[in-house]
């Protein structure tokens, strides 16, 4: 790990190749779930919804507080008007749905206040947005070596939770080159 000025922590340059855990069809579109490395000993996990066509751009899909779904959120009919990943999908695009950091699988052998609180006494420095950041920049990272994502820019989009964490996305990866926030912005900012 590199410490910027000020003692920051900064993620180290190593990109692991991601890890395909699943390859299943759903919905009429191949969905590749694969886990990938993020700082330190911790991993998260992404669901890529591929279009007909790919290689494809991808569009990450960020999910709102959805009570503990995770990514399935933004990739499930089931749950009204908050499917835009598969939408896009449907349209040309690779959905990229990661769960947000204390959500979906992050939570899946505790709770996501056990989870947060582990999480600061480790890095009492962070914040859970700049650990949600980590998230998406290793996960732009790890899709730069899979075949199905086109090379060139990368958008962003995000409701609530997932709108908030599209603008910190969009405004420190340089990668993303069209974002989208719905409801993103709230007196805490």
């Amino acid at each position: 790990q590199r410490q910027a000025a000020g003692g920051e922590r900064q993620l180290d340059g190593v990109v692991v190749e991601p890890h395909e855990l699943e390859r299943y069809e759903k919905h009429g579109l191949t969905h590749v779930r694969l886990r990938y490395h993020v700082v330190d000993d911790a991993y998260n996990e992404m669901i890529c919804v591929l279009p007909a066509k790919v290689p494809a751009p991808a569009v990450f899909c960020m999910h709102g507080t959805n009570r503990g779904i995770g990514a399935a959120g933004v990739i499930d009919p089931a749950i009204p008007k908050r499917a835009y990943g598969l939408e896009l999908a449907r349209r040309g695009y690779v959905a990229v749905a990661v769960d947000l950091f204390g959500f979906g699988n992050t939570i899946a052998k505790t709770t996501a206040k056990e989870l947060v609180a582990a999480f600061f006494r480790r890095y009492p420095d962070w914040s859970l947005d700049g650990r949600r950041l980590a998230d998406h920049t290793r996960a732009l990272d790890a899709l730069a070596t899979c075949p199905f994502v086109a090379k060139g820019g990368v958008g962003a989009i995000g409701n609530s939770l997932g709108g908030r964490s599209v603008m910190y996305f969009a405004a420190l990866d340089e990668r993303v080159t069209c974002a989208v926030s719905s409801t993103g912005i709230s007196p805490n900012v």
